[in-house]
């Protein structure tokens, strides 16, 4: 009957070993997706922030287009006649 006892307590602590493994396993698992949240979130905030610079960047170049025609425009040419 010992012998059984002993391999009854290998067994609940391989069963053990294996509940902690898989709750190691998990918490890993849980911190990757949550950086990996984090690090899609924050690659999505710099496109926006890339779109809306770009976005003004040409509001301003439309801008500075606009008043550079309307300071060059001197009306229509004099008759050289």
């Amino acid at each position: 009957m010992v012998g059984a006892v002993s391999a009854m307590d290998r067994r609940v602590d391989e069963l053990r070993a294996r509940r902690a493994r898989r709750a190691a396993d998990r918490a890993a698992f849980e911190e990757r997706r949550k950086y990996g949240l984090e690090a899609r979130h924050a690659a999505k905030l710099a496109h926006l922030a890339a779109r809306r610079a770009e976005a003004a960047q040409a509001a301003e170049e439309e801008t500075e287009e606009a008043e550079n025609s309307i300071t060059h425009d001197h009306g229509p040419e004099p008759d050289a006649a």
